[in-house]
């Protein structure tokens, strides 16, 4: 259900986090300026729709793109939902010294830690018009969300990594590695 205001509990609720995390992504996001410090009145703080948006896309873009798929129909003023939208990097063309071009710095799309996540180059590029032509091309891909896949494989492979970091003994970590590390002298085994 779409709200025209959040609180910090709601935000907290949607984003299946606790109120203190969001209300320190909430005042650093302040700080940074990309929220408007008037949103704290004393020590409540009330977010309208665009800034709800403007904060979960920074912070939590997973959740961010769920709700953006429920405002598909739901009239939000001038323009589209992406007005909202802080601007991803598109990266810069670097020349390497062999005089071909890489894509540098281009942000694919946030983790769900609003962590970016950015293109690896997987070859290098001849010509600077051959790069910008790779470059606006991804541009088009993200803006039609096909890099968001991205973002859930990273945050399904970050759980699953924890979840087997907090199941796995020592002894079960020692026994692979005496069995999984390769040609090691008998002293270090």
């Amino acid at each position: 259900m779409i709200k025209q205001f959040y609180s910090v509990s709601d935000l907290a609720t949607l984003c299946n986090a606790n109120t203190a995390t969001i209300r320190r992504k909430i005042n650093h996001c302040i700080s940074m300026g990309i929220l408007p410090s008037h949103i704290k009145d004393g020590t409540s703080i009330m977010l309208n729709l665009k800034q709800a948006l403007i904060f979960l896309e920074k912070n939590y873009s997973v959740v961010y793109h769920t709700i953006k798929e429920d405002l598909e129909g739901y009239d939000h003023g001038k323009g589209s939902i992406t007005m909202f939208r802080p601007a991803l990097s598109k990266g810069k063309l670097q020349r390497t010294s062999t005089g071909q071009y890489l894509i540098r710095g281009f942000v694919l799309c946030l983790d769900v830690d609003g962590k970016p996540i950015n293109y690896q180059n997987e070859r290098t590029f001849d010509t600077k018009e051959e790069a910008e032509r790779k470059r606006n091309e991804l541009i088009e891909r993200r803006a039609q969300g096909e890099f968001l896949a991205v973002a859930d494989e990273v945050a399904r492979h970050k759980e699953n990594k924890e979840k087997t970091r907090r199941q796995e003994t020592f002894i079960d970590y020692m026994v692979d590695f005496i069995n999984n590390t390769g040609d090691r002298a008998p002293k270090t085994l």
